[in-house]
């Protein structure tokens, strides 16, 4: 019973955020921050849940960089990408973290190897409850709400978010926010 109750809370407090980044009328209070500090506060929180999968992990942090920017929604983001890349990598896989200045922008890259995603899927992956892969259900792979919010998240930021899969397997989520 509790394990219900919890999921319905999840899905109640994702829909919520969902809508919460869709208001136009909702005011993002921009203020600077140190998004190379965030970013590895996530890793290290997270670095358990990896480990537990047998997963190993590279970071490339370009350190010191300071973004005008939503701290509490660029740290979500970056959770959502990170957990999607945990979920997703195959048994004993690689976990692949960068982020790096170019000119006046910020670029965030999750990468991992696992099964990557259809082509005729990747204009949907981002839609709220889409699942590229029927076989996940809200038991094993939440309820498709993730990758929605992370993209309505960063474009309410001013920023972009997108994926590309390669041949050799990898999947590389990537979002960057601007400078102002």
């Amino acid at each position: 019973m509790k394990i219900g109750t919890d999921r319905m809370a999840k899905l109640i407090n994702d829909l919520l955020s969902l809508a919460r980044m869709e208001n136009a009328n909702v005011q993002v209070i921009k203020s600077p921050f140190n998004i190379s500090e965030v970013i590895g506060e996530v890793i290290l929180s997270m670095e358990a849940l990896a480990k537990e999968r047998g997963l190993s992990f590279s970071q490339s942090i370009e350190p010191g960089i300071i973004i005008n920017s939503e701290m509490e929604i660029v740290k979500k983001i970056f959770m959502i990408l990170f957990d999607n890349a945990i979920k997703y990598s195959d048994a004993n896989g690689k976990i692949s973290v960068s982020l790096r200045r170019d000119k006046h922008r910020v670029l965030c890259s999750v990468q991992n190897r696992g099964k990557t995603i259809a082509e005729e899927d990747l204009p949907k992956i981002f839609d709220r409850f889409y699942r590229a892969d029927p076989s996940r259900t809200a038991e094993n792979g939440g309820y498709g709400l993730g990758l929605a919010i992370a993209k309505a998240s960063i474009e309410r930021l001013g920023g972009n978010i997108y994926v590309e899969n390669t041949p050799r397997g990898l999947t590389t989520f990537t979002f960057i926010l601007g400078d102002s």
